[in-house]
């Protein structure tokens, strides 16, 4: 191709881009490095208003200084700022590495004279900050105009014609040079500044125009303005070159998937009205299945949002708009679908159940064929080993918030009674709400709980199995709740109750006494206390004022009447006497609690206790730090642990809930 044809071309480049082509190949850079190409380098610049090469330059070296982004020390690249005192890009490392500034010179090039300083470049701008007192110089510089000084007055030295003039012209030529770099400074970077903004706005030109040929895809493929809106910001959107059919090609899957979630989420707030008068269908329906089950199975029922979430009700429910809404198929389909929901949370909650059955199941084996012996001669058939999901030790805990929450009691913080002992406390547990709501903007979570087997509480468990003289690896559930005895803990110091005067101790069913041990760390094995007979009937007494007698909880065991509006339990029993001539009603199997979730009004009741005996105070206790009392039926380690005052008090308040502790009675 003949030159001046190939730099026609080249003249239609910008300056960067005839950079570019010039680093492409040797070819490429000789042509475009040789004196005809200069005009091509020139009419580029002109493009932008550049300001004119000085003469010390030629038009490549200028336009790399101007248009380069790389530093022209290391080539690190974006580098965007030009110091026009140095003539130089450079990287804020080079620098830091190669700045001598004037004050150093002496020091750093003894013996060299300081004239050198007056013929080479300088800025002002340090790496820090800028400053008019202080010169800062290239390094290179310095030893390149050394160098070249010593080469000059090596010559007139030697005496060669012309010498001293030449030198004379060199050094006026450089402090011209320097002049010039220093008046117009001001001048270049005003353009430098104008040619960044002028660049900016038209990337931003080049975005919106991106953006806006991207919206115009997503409308003819029929999304909407507002399915557009999280998309915006996004890099494939952002990017300042024109949207090709190439490029859509590529950014279109991953845009569209966030373009389809926000189609979803208009659609599901347009259906939000809609969904709401179905889900008050699905409710309907369903409170009528209810009645048609004995009310004893109603606490194993999921909630109607879970009922909503099944596949045959769901599908109905996020049908069109225009869709008939047709729940027949589905509550043919809802006792089956009831019937496996069941048999799942048997199945998986938890999964962890099998290994801790396999052991229980089999020391029940060992313990029974130990006995067998005997039992063949005694003539009596051998008893079958009890279901492991029977046995008081299989203790379960809710990892949802029921178990994660803390409420306050009388006696401090405690977490809720969250341990379930039977498949029927497994299979009733429901701690979210279970209220139900036709507004479009209820969506309660549909999610699965997660139940699991608490090691802790079943060796708490099988503690107290001991303590009242049962065999911890066959007693049921069934046996503790027959005995229906009471416990208190040896751990926990006797407590003044808020406006008595008495000191007394909490009393526990056996339930919420090993959820006391778990959540207080307690060795159940020491720390637990068979009441008495009279102790268990003081505790008893208190009991009857449990609020949960007097709430809305309450339902019938034989009719559906309570279903939709649970009553008192005094109501249920008037209801009892009247409609079904039961006199003497019993729980659960004529009335019971219909309690999904545990509440928030926990009764502790009490009995009479000792007040705390203060423990002699141990010489010199102060030097060798302060022991929790409270913790003397834990580990050794928890037993011997030792405190400074501030400490043994926040561990007090944290463990113990004690927030106003007594020394000798709580610490010593």
């Amino acid at each position: 191709m003949p030159l001046d044809v190939l730099f026609s071309v080249f003249s239609h480049l910008s300056p960067k881009d005839i950079i570019n082509v010039a680093r492409t190949s040797r070819i490429f850079r000789e042509t475009l490095m040789s004196k005809n190409a200069t005009m091509v380098w020139k009419s580029a610049r002109e493009q932008f208003g550049a300001p004119e090469c000085p003469s010390y330059l030629n038009e490549p070296q200028w336009a790399a200084l101007l248009f380069a982004t790389s530093c022209q020390s290391c080539g690190v690249k974006n580098i965007q700022t030009v110091d026009f005192g140095l003539l130089r890009r450079l990287c804020t490392a080079c620098k830091k590495t190669h700045f001598v500034v004037e004050s150093k010179f002496k020091r750093r090039y003894p013996g060299v004279d300081s004239e050198v300083l007056e013929l080479i470049p300088y800025t002002h701008a340090g790496t820090w900050a800028y400053t008019k007192k202080s010169r800062f110089f290239w390094e290179f510089d310095i030893d390149r105009m050394k160098n070249k000084l010593e080469e000059y007055q090596s010559n007139v030295r030697r005496r060669r014609a012309g010498a001293v003039k030449a030198l004379k012209v060199f050094r006026t030529q450089q402090k011209e040079m320097v002049k010039d770099a220093q008046e117009t400074i001001e001048e270049r970077n005003d353009w430098c500044h104008d040619f960044s903004q002028g660049r900016l706005k038209d990337k931003q030109t080049l975005k919106v125009q991106r953006m806006d040929a991207i919206r115009a895809k997503f409308l003819e493929l029929g999304y909407m303005e507002q399915d557009l809106y999280d998309i915006h910001w996004l890099p494939e959107c952002q990017q300042a070159t024109p949207l090709s059919d190439r490029t859509w090609t590529r950014v279109r899957p991953t845009l569209e998937l966030i373009v389809l979630h926000s189609k979803r989420k208009r659609l599901e707030r347009d259906m939000g009205p809609i969904r709401a008068g179905r889900r008050a269908i699905i409710h309907a329906l369903y409170q009528g299945y209810k009645k048609t089950l004995p009310p004893s199975q109603w606490k194993c029922l999921p909630r109607t949002v879970d009922i909503c979430a099944m596949e045959p009700f769901i599908k109905v429910l996020d049908a069109g708009a225009n869709a008939a809404a047709h729940f027949e198929d589905a509550m043919r389909q809802l006792p089956k679908l009831l019937s496996s929901a069941l048999a799942r949370r048997k199945k998986d909650a938890p999964a962890s159940l099998k290994k801790v059955t396999s052991t229980l199941a089999s020391a029940s084996t060992s313990t029974l064929n130990q006995s067998s012996s005997e039992t063949a001669k005694a003539g009596t058939a051998k008893a079958p080993p009890p279901n492991p999901l029977d046995l008081v030790t299989s203790a379960f805990v809710c990892l949802e918030r029921c178990h994660a929450s803390r409420y306050r009691s009388v006696f401090g913080l405690y977490p809720p009674s969250s341990h379930l002992f039977g498949w029927n406390e497994v299979a009733s547990h429901e701690c979210r709400p279970d209220t139900y709501s036709d507004s479009p903007c209820m969506e309660l979570d549909p999610q699965a709980l997660t139940i699991a087997v608490d090691d802790s509480g079943s060796m708490a468990a099988a503690a107290i199995v001991r303590a009242v003289g049962l065999d911890d690896k066959v007693a049921t559930i069934a046996d503790m709740d027959v005995k229906d005895l009471r416990f208190g803990c040896s751990v926990c110091p006797s407590t003044l109750k808020d406006g008595e005067i008495e000191w007394c101790k909490v009393g526990y069913k056996w339930r919420e006494f090993v959820t006391h041990c778990t959540a207080k760390s307690h060795a159940p094995a020491t720390a637990v206390v068979v009441l008495s007979p009279e102790e268990v009937a003081i505790i008893k007494e208190q009991e009857m004022k449990d609020p949960r007698l007097s709430q809305e909880l309450w339902t019938c065991g034989h009719c559906a009447a309570h279903l939709d509006s649970l009553q008192i339990r005094e109501a249920v029993i008037e209801h009892l006497k009247s409609t079904h001539n039961i006199d003497s009603p019993r729980e659960p199997e004529d009335l019971f609690l219909l309690e999904r979730h545990r509440l928030k009004d926990i009764l502790e009741a009490t009995y009479p206790a000792p007040s705390p005996v203060p423990l002699p105070v141990i010489p010199h206790a102060r030097a060798r730090g302060r022991h929790c009392i409270c913790c003397g039926g834990g580990t050794p380690e928890e037993r011997n642990r030792t405190f400074n005052l501030r400490g043994v008090l926040s561990h007090l308040a944290e463990k113990h809930d004690i927030t106003d502790p007594i020394e000798n009675f709580h610490y010593r």
